[in-house]
């Protein structure tokens, strides 16, 4: 009966240690694999904001229009995920700002060019600055 004991004993002293390492290693690569996969896909999201809000201000920025400018800056601060949202024109002076007080130097950032099409060319008219 010692026997018995002494070798359940040692089953216990190798088999639980040996349970938790795998059952806490697997949780640790389950947790490693959810947060690259978010950050890719919050990365093709910012990427998507980016591109699609460039060319919303293309327009009011060439023509100056800040009322249409907020405009859609209201729209895009709209989501909760926009931490800071910058709008500066071809002489770096900007013509919307929206933050919400987070650092933004911990969070994405996209910087595009914004560019115009008109029948004198194709060019940058500005620069969009959107932190998530």
């Amino acid at each position: 009966m010692q026997q018995r004991n002494y070798i359940l004993s040692r089953f216990f002293r190798i088999m639980i240690p040996l349970c938790l390492s795998v059952f806490i290693g697997s949780i640790a690569i389950y947790e490693y694999y959810n947060f690259s996969r978010e950050s890719q896909a919050l990365e093709h999201r910012l990427d998507q904001l980016g591109s699609t809000y460039a060319l919303l201000y293309a327009e009011p920025v060439n023509s100056g229009s800040l009322d249409r400018i907020q405009a859609i800056t209201i729209a895009l601060i709209s989501d909760s995920d926009i931490v800071e949202v910058v709008i500066r024109d071809t002489g770096n002076r900007v013509l919307e700002e929206f933050t919400t007080g987070y650092d933004p130097d911990a969070a994405l950032a996209k910087t595009i060019r914004i560019n115009h099409a008109s029948e004198s060319g194709y060019g940058p008219i500005g620069l969009s600055l959107i932190h998530i």
